[in-house]
């Protein structure tokens, strides 16, 4: 993976010498911890093993993996939504009960140092012996571990302390908030408080679940469907490039296809949610004429075929909610390719023009050609909510009528510009070149030029997307300075030196 921006002023500000590698990367500290894990548990760390036991279980047996039949999906009752949110409360509690507890160890010395690794363990779950209450369920594969066996795991764990405390120490710290970690695709950025899964919620059962970008037929031929998408990439990061906030961001990467699509551009990225309420308030609620969030009424639930007008609908009567739990994507994302970009799970981070923190934002970045669909995705459980005017309206409220979701009163609104990105038919001269450049097509420019302007599509000298007195308000009024306020974090580093 390429070296960030970050990676490198870290490693020139200290000083390291070239042989060096300094590197915030997720996986490679995914891979650090669980190559020391497989020194004291062997196969019963190796991640294939881990899961084939989570794919082998009850857990994972018992809900539905893909969507296609509606009478194929579990229903989910109040009864258990509650648990799930009950389930949420308790992870919560042990992940404070983690920062307790790492907080001393890190002001612990000797013997007590030693207690306190034990009991970090404990509650991550690396321990040989079974916890019901731990944080990590499959990190390591325990079915049918014998007393005896517990015995000789211990014994190792004591003899091989230093690789273990590094696992240990190393696991709890992907739960400090605002970590500095690099993915692939985005590069690195802040993190936010880590959950136990993953989730999405959709507001209906539709025939498939994609990206934005595919969701609406496009008569254009393959070759120019890829062109136009690029361009329009390539016109809004533009346009988002004009403001201060985003030149002047210090809080990681900048994740250009997050903000495009939270203001409205239709990209090949899925949100994803690392909060259950989050994913239940796009289950129950939509986004209205008026710009505004409302709870789904009696009207828009009560048959099948309640929203006619709604394209790729198959059910109006239920919300859906995607699972899968964030430890499973970990280990898989652990055994990928290290530029792999697609179908991987990573976070929004923090970022200008949003409030990432109250989603809990994480992304899904599909391939350009929109093959990708969570429907029949077999890593993530389907669960459908049957949809009621009382469940909506309730939901809605605990989310402060959207507030919680999207609190951005403070936040200047861009939406409108971006949003017309969408429909636009004419684009920059320097927006073309340097997709041209960037796709490697230079030499056959002029025949793309022709074909672009018999479907409508017409590249002119320069485009303006915003009214430059907006533009100058924007950029006086809302500052690096005054967005990063709002984090109230500062970026926690914690790098992996490699040396080669």
């Amino acid at each position: 993976m390429k070296e960030t921006y970050q990676e490198k002023e870290f490693k020139e500000a200290l000083g390291f010498p070239g042989f060096t590698e300094v590197t915030f990367s997720y996986q490679k500290n995914l891979l650090l911890i669980n190559g020391h894990l497989k020194t004291i548990f062997k196969d019963r760390a190796d991640s294939e093993n881990c899961l084939n036991a989570y794919f082998q279980s009850s857990e994972y047996r018992k809900a539905c993996h893909n969507g296609k039949n509606i009478g194929d999906i579990k229903l989910l009752k109040t009864d258990d939504i509650e648990q799930m949110l009950h389930e949420e409360e308790q992870y919560s509690a042990l992940i404070e009960g983690l920062t307790k507890c790492r907080q001393k160890f890190l002001a612990a010395s000797g013997e007590e140092r030693n207690k306190c690794i034990y009991e970090l363990a404990s509650i991550l779950g690396i321990l040989p012996e079974k916890n019901k209450q731990t944080l990590f369920s499959w990190i390591i594969q325990r079915e049918g571990i014998t007393i005896r066996e517990q015995e000789l795991l211990n014994r190792k764990i004591e003899e091989c302390a230093g690789p273990f405390n590094i696992a240990a120490d190393r696991l709890a710290r992907l739960f400090i908030p605002g970590l500095l970690l690099t993915f692939p695709s985005v590069g690195s950025v802040m993190t936010q408080q880590r959950g136990k899964y993953y989730y999405r919620g959709e507001n209906a059962l539709y025939k498939s679940s994609k990206a934005s970008l595919f969701r609406n037929k496009n008569t254009l031929p393959d070759e120019l469907k890829i062109i136009l998408v690029k361009l329009r990439f390539d016109e809004c990061g533009f346009f988002l490039d004009q403001f201060d906030v985003v030149k002047n961001w210090g809080y990681g990467a900048v994740n250009y296809m997050a903000l495009m699509q939270h203001y409205g551009l239709q990209t090949q990225m899925i949100d994803i949610t690392g909060d259950l309420k989050t994913a239940l308030f796009f289950a129950c609620c939509r986004f209205g004429k008026d710009r505004k969030w409302h709870p789904l009424q009696k009207e828009e639930i009560e048959r099948a075929d309640s929203r006619k007008n709604i394209a790729n609908l198959v059910d109006s009567r239920y919300g859906i909610l995607y699972r899968t739990p964030v430890e499973i994507t970990d280990i898989k994302w652990a055994m990928a390719d290290e530029n792999a970009g697609f179908q991987i799970i990573t976070p929004v981070g923090y970022q200008p023009f949003m409030r990432c923190s109250t989603q809990h934002s994480y992304m899904m970045l599909t391939d350009i050609y929109g093959e990708y669909d969570m429907l029949c995705d077999p890593l993530f459980d389907i669960y459908k909510i049957p949809l009621d005017e009382k469940f909506c309206k309730w939901i809605f409220e605990r989310m402060d009528c959207g507030n919680k979701v999207y609190p951005n009163d403070d936040i200047p609104d861009i939406s409108l510009e971006i949003e017309k990105i969408n429909s636009q038919t004419i684009f920059s001269g320097s927006r073309f070149n340097r997709v041209m450049r960037d796709l490697k097509m230079t030499n056959i420019m002029d025949n793309l030029l022709k074909s672009l302007e018999k479907h409508g599509i017409a590249i002119q000298g320069k485009l303006v997307l915003i009214d430059p007195e907006k533009l100058e308000q924007i950029n006086s009024q809302y500052t690096a300075d005054i967005a990063g306020k709002k984090i109230n974090l500062n970026p926690q580093m914690d790098p992996l030196l490699i040396i080669s």
